[in-house]
C-alpha cells in the first residue's frame, strides 16, 4: 500500500505530464489518507479543471485557500494607522503599478512595453513602475521611458529569480505615493481588472485582492493585488527576513511571501473579487466587456499582442 507521501507525489508528477484523469486517482487515494494539505488541493483543483469537472475544482480550489489560511494564521499582524484612508487622487505620480522586470527575454520585455502602453487608456490615473536589473536591454529601458514608465535599476541576482520577483513589493513602503498595484510582466492588464481596481477605490478598503481561475488558490496572488502605502513601513526588511526562512522547493515564492508576511495583515480590511471561490468575504467582479471563454486576469498572453 502506497504512502501519502508517495500517492501526492504520484498525483504532482501526472499532473506534470498532463495526465489529468492519474492525478485526480492518485489525489483522491491521498485524501483518504490526509485531507489536510493544501499541496493536495492544489493538485486537485488544476486537475479537475483540466478535465472539465469545474464543480470539483472549485471544491479543491476552496478548500485549498482555507487550509492556507488556517496555517497563516500563526504569523505576525501589522497594526493599522488610526488615520482613514487616503482620498484616491487622479494624479500617475500618486498611484503606481508595479513590475518587476529582469533579463531580455522578449516574453517579459516586450509586455513589459505592451503594459506600459495599454496602461495610458486602461489605467490614466496610474503610472507603471518597473523594477529592472542591468541585463534588461538599453533599448527596452529606454522605450519604457518615452511611454512615461518610472524605472527603478537593480543589480541582477541571477542565482535567485524568485528573489528578483519581489523587487516589485517594494512599492508597498513607498510614503511618496498613496497606492499601488502589483502585477506580472508576463501577463497584460485589461477592463475587467480596471474596473475591479475601481470597486476597490470606492469601496474605502486599503487593500485589493483579486482571483479569475480555478487554479488561483493562493490567498494572494503575486501580480493580482494593491493597496495603500501606510501599513508596510519596511517590506525590505522582510524581503530580507524572507530569505531566511523560505523553502527553496516551494514553487511561487513571491506567493509564499505574501502569505507569510502580508495575509494576515491585510485581509482584515481588504475587498477581494473571487471569480469562482465563495469564501467569507469575497465577491463577484463588477460587470465587465465579454471574455474568451477560460480567458482571466493573471493569464499569460502577452507576446502574442505585440506590434510595434
Amino acid at each position: 500500500m502506497k504512502t501519502y507521501l508517495e500517492l501526492l507525489q504520484l498525483a504532482q508528477d501526472n499532473l506534470f505530464s498532463k495526465n489529468a484523469n492519474l492525478a485526480v486517482k492518485y489525489g483522491e487515494e491521498a485524501k483518504k489518507l490526509r485531507d489536510d494539505d493544501y499541496r493536495l488541493y492544489d493538485i486537485l483543483a488544476e486537475s479537475y479543471m483540466l478535465i472539465k469537472d469545474f464543480d470539483n475544482a472549485i471544491i479543491s480550489g476552496e478548500k485549498a485557500l482555507i487550509l492556507k489560511d488556517k496555517l497563516s494564521s500563526k504569523y505576525p499582524k501589522y497594526p493599522y494607522p488610526k488615520y482613514k484612508i487616503k482620498p484616491f487622487i487622479k494624479n500617475r505620480d500618486r498611484n503606481i503599478i508595479s513590475f518587476s522586470l529582469f533579463g531580455d527575454n522578449p516574453k517579459y520585455t516586450f509586455n513589459a512595453i505592451i503594459n506600459a502602453k495599454f496602461a495610458k487608456s486602461i489605467y490614466p490615473y496610474w503610472r507603471c513602475r518597473f523594477y529592472c536589473d542591468d541585463l534588461v536591454p538599453l533599448e527596452i529601458i529606454n522605450r519604457l521611458e518615452e511611454l512615461d514608465a518610472e524605472i527603478i535599476l537593480q543589480k541582477s541576482i541571477k542565482e535567485d529569480k524568485p528573489q528578483m520577483l519581489l523587487w516589485r513589493f517594494l512599492v508597498m513602503s513607498d510614503i511618496s505615493i498613496d497606492r499601488y498595484l502589483v502585477r506580472d510582466c508576463d501577463s497584460v492588464i485589461n477592463i475587467k481588472e480596471s474596473l475591479a481596481v475601481d470597486d476597490w477605490i470606492k469601496s474605502g478598503k486599503r487593500f485589493h485582492i483579486m482571483r479569475d481561475f480555478y487554479t488561483h488558490t493562493d490567498l494572494i496572488l503575486a501580480g493580482m493585488f494593491g493597496g495603500t502605502t501606510d501599513i508596510f513601513p519596511d517590506i525590505k526588511s522582510m524581503i530580507a527576513k524572507f530569505q531566511d526562512i523560505k523553502n527553496p522547493k516551494v514553487s511561487h515564492q513571491d506567493q509564499l511571501f505574501l502569505r507569510v508576511f502580508v495575509w494576515q495583515t491585510i485581509k482584515e480590511d481588504a475587498l477581494i473579487h473571487d471569480r469562482y471561490f465563495r469564501l467569507e468575504n469575497t465577491i463577484q467582479f463588477p460587470p465587465h466587456p465579454p471574455q474568451l471563454k477560460h480567458q482571466h486576469i493573471g493569464q499569460n498572453e502577452g507576446k502574442k499582442f505585440y506590434k510595434e
